[in-house]
């Protein structure tokens, strides 16, 4: 029987070991393990006022709010590894000194959340926004929220990542540059490889149905919408592991394998596995388990999309902690990765693809893990006009925990 997590995983099991840094002038303790998170190869801390810059990017910008807003912080229970526990109460003190009214809350995790709780539901009728610095708000972002309310979901979990790059460089132009890549890849024919032998093709949808959208604002934002793949075919080499979607939480979210394994389908059904018979034993064997557990479609294959955010990094390694790694890396574009095991978005199971090159009707989006939105003609004016984003791509973040 599949054993379903309680406490998020904290990589070899020891306690944390404090560490400090200096932010802004302000003395932040926070966990060893948030070292390892979102550090941009190009993001040192900022000067001066960083986390604000960086609370009015998320609440402003990403969210729209207006002055004097009352905003609700959510937080997940001390001590569970994910989300940094000084972060909630640096994003409260921070609204406060923008002239916002801030409150915290706190959700438990529920490794398999379907909906928000009913006590949680009434605290955020009461507010203007609700952000999420607790997993639940990642679990839940394909399902509709209660009338009236807005909410954001924050995939920086630490100080140290909102005052980096990665939280400061402006919302604004991460929407236009997902806005550009969905219009250039909407029913274009898709060739996807990569150096360790992926190769995909397909036809890609375009319109709202297409994929479908979030429910609940992500900041940063580090994915255009998923590409449906029921019109893809070909063989995906995975990055040597399978990990959780982020959707649920159970025993072996991650699981490694020994050598190169590939996992073929066609349009969006999974056929087989090629690599070393027990890493292929392995894999059938999880999705086995994982499908049976959730009682959902064990070889579908939903959907794809990669990275789009240069300062989105991982420092550490995926194996230490597959929850972190898969709740926060993927934002860089060095990878790639599909949805699968199941038809409600986004399945149980995701592939993850190292140095993708994705071309559009022969246009090269992403090369070798690097996106080029130079190679688009409003890409070029979008990098002309906006000198930090520019800076962000000439020099992208390479760690990305594998």
């Amino acid at each position: 029987m599949l054993r379903v997590l309680r406490t998020a995983f904290r990589g070899d099991g020891s306690e944390h070991g404090a560490w400090a840094f200096v932010c802004n002038g302000v003395h932040c303790p926070t966990s060893s393990t948030h070292r390892h998170i979102y550090m941009s190869a190009s993001a040192s801390l900022k000067p001066g006022n960083a986390f604000l810059t960086a609370t009015r990017n998320m609440l402003f910008d990403c969210g729209g709010i207006t002055p004097a807003a009352k905003v609700l912080v959510v937080r997940e229970a001390p001590g569970l590894g994910y989300y940094a526990d000084d972060l909630a109460p640096a994003l409260q003190d921070a609204c406060r000194s923008l002239g916002l009214h801030a409150d915290l809350t706190t959700a438990p995790f529920e490794p398999e959340a379907v909906e928000l709780p009913p006590r949680l539901v009434r605290e955020m009728a009461s507010y203007d926004m609700t952000v999420f610095l607790a997993r639940i708000g990642d679990q839940v972002r394909f399902i509709a929220l209660p009338e009236g309310a807005r909410a954001i979901v924050s995939y920086a979990l630490s100080i140290e990542a909102m005052c980096s790059s990665f939280g400061t460089t402006p919302y604004e132009y991460f929407v236009e540059l997902k806005d550009l890549l969905e219009a250039a890849i909407a029913d274009a024919n898709i060739h996807i490889t990569c150096p360790h032998g992926t190769s995909i093709t397909g036809l890609a949808d375009a319109g709202p149905q297409a994929g479908g959208e979030v429910s609940i604002r992500r900041f940063p934002l580090l994915v255009p919408r998923p590409v449906l793949a029921a019109r893809f075919s070909g063989k995906a080499s995975l990055c040597g592991f399978l990990v959780g979607t982020g959707n649920s939480y159970y025993d072996h979210y991650g699981i490694q394998f020994e050598q190169s394994l590939k996992a073929h389908f066609e349009n969006g059904e999974m056929s087989h596995f090629e690599g070393h018979a027990a890493d292929v034993v392995r894999a059938n064997q999880h999705y086995d388990r994982i499908s049976r557990h959730f009682g959902v479609e064990r070889n579908y294959v939903h959907s794809w999309h990669a990275g789009i955010h240069p300062a989105c990094t991982y420092e550490g390694k995926a194996a230490d902690n597959f929850e972190a790694w898969s709740g926060s890396a993927f934002g860089n574009p060095r990878l790639l990765h599909f949805h699968t095991c199941g038809k409600q978005p986004p399945g149980e199971i995701s592939w993850n693809i190292v140095d993708p090159t994705i071309a559009a009707d022969g246009v090269v989006l992403w090369e070798n893990g690097r996106l080029r939105p130079d190679n688009l003609p409003e890409g070029q004016a979008l990098l002309k006009r906006s000198p930090d984003l520019a800076q962000l791509f000439a020099a992208p973040g390479q760690a990305i925990g594998v």
